[in-house]
């Protein structure tokens, strides 16, 4: 048996991963593709099925405020356009805001501040 490369183990998991992913987008194509970082990540009901998927968009703004900006709201508000600055929004604007938020436009947020699309859109046959 002929043992694969690096290269070739990175292409099979690729290929894998985007037939699992165009099998959600089947299922749920309301699911969300987006970046965290350098990663690709989810939003999927299916979660636990995933690596780096979250079932709520409230489950990645948590993760990112504990873990990536270790409590820091401020630099959370940031990363979505709040802050000093004449073109920015002030931080009581992102605290209302983020208030009144519903799963509808925290899905929103991903979709334009980190560079997501649902599932249904990119595999649309």
């Amino acid at each position: 048996m002929e043992t694969l490369n690096a290269e070739q183990v990175k292409e099979t998991k690729y290929l894998y991963e985007n037939q699992a992913l165009k099998d959600l987008s089947l299922e749920e194509p309301d699911a969300i593709l987006f970046w965290d970082g350098e990663e690709q990540a989810l939003i999927t009901k299916n979660a636990d099925n995933f690596d780096n998927a979250y079932k709520k968009p409230m489950d990645f703004f948590m993760k990112k405020v504990n873990q990536d900006y270790k409590g820091d709201l401020n630099q959370l508000a940031k990363s979505l356009g709040y802050g000093p600055g004449k073109a920015s929004f002030s931080m009581g604007d992102f605290l209302a805001d983020w208030y009144d938020l519903n799963e509808d436009t925290l899905r929103g947020l991903i979709i334009d501040y980190f560079d997501g699309e649902e599932l249904g859109d990119i595999y649309d046959d």
